[in-house]
């Protein structure tokens, strides 16, 4: 091994045998160095692209028509040069104001009369060009993970006791513990009723029955029928099985 901070090379130890170091501090120091370094130059690198976009966007843009109009040039106005005011002709008489008498119209036809006028029709709100929302379609909703692991694990405990098959306490054991991880497995609770009849315990086998028939599947339903000894009247007797 070699020190990481004198260089010198050892078998391996804690400590170095030159200067004393411990190994597993120094290397722990250089990769806090390097951390600390890369974090550096990541922060230099995405502050310099912040502002070479900020940049760029800036002379981009046209310049803004208050600087456009100011800087536009003044058209030069027709006024003559300026008379002396001694040159200046002296300004003429204000004359009297006189009323003038209105002549009837010739042709009264020609002004129609302010009842007669057309009146502003009123505006119609022209129809509107964007296309129509479309209802949302509500999405499915997603399994819940810790659910869908709970049923992996009662299906292992199922297929254990399927690799039996001999309607043994061992086998209802594994049914068990299928239903305490994930009670709402239906095929354990199916053949737990399955042994239970076997067994001649024809009340504890119509609640696994029953318990079947309130979580199982149409898929699960079709493939696991009732026993033909089994009438739908026991099962609405029997007590609901514990949650």
């Amino acid at each position: 091994m070699e020190c990481p901070r004198c260089g010198f090379r050892q078998p391996e130890d804690l400590y170095c045998a030159r200067c004393g170091v411990s190994i597993r501090k120094a290397l722990r120091r250089r990769y806090v160095r390097w951390t600390m370094g890369l974090l550096a130059a990541a922060s230099l690198f995405i502050w310099g692209t912040l502002t070479f976009v900020a940049w760029l966007d800036r002379t981009s843009k046209p310049p803004s028509q208050l600087h456009l109009s100011s800087n536009r040039p003044k058209a030069p106005t027709e006024q003559g040069p300026k008379q002396p005011l001694a040159e200046r002709p002296s300004p003429r008489p204000k004359k009297k104001a006189t009323k003038s008498v209105s002549s009837p119209s010739l042709h009264p036809q020609e002004t129609p009369s302010r009842d007669l006028q057309a009146k502003p029709s009123p505006s119609i709100p022209p129809a509107s060009t964007e296309p129509m929302a479309k209802p949302k379609t509500p999405r499915p909703s997603e399994p819940d993970p810790e659910e869908q692991l709970r049923r992996w694990a009662a299906l292992e405990w199922f297929d254990q006791g399927q690799a039996l098959s001999d309607n043994s306490e061992e086998e209802l054991g594994f049914y068990r513990r299928a239903l305490e991880v994930f009670p709402g497995f239906a095929p354990a609770a199916y053949f737990m009723g399955v042994i239970y009849l076997e067994w001649g315990d024809r009340e504890t086998a119509l609640r696994a029955f029953r318990r079947f028939l309130r979580y199982a599947t149409p898929e699960e339903l079709q493939r696991y029928p009732l026993p033909e000894t089994i009438t739908p009247e026991e099962l609405e007797n029997v007590p609901s099985p514990p949650q």
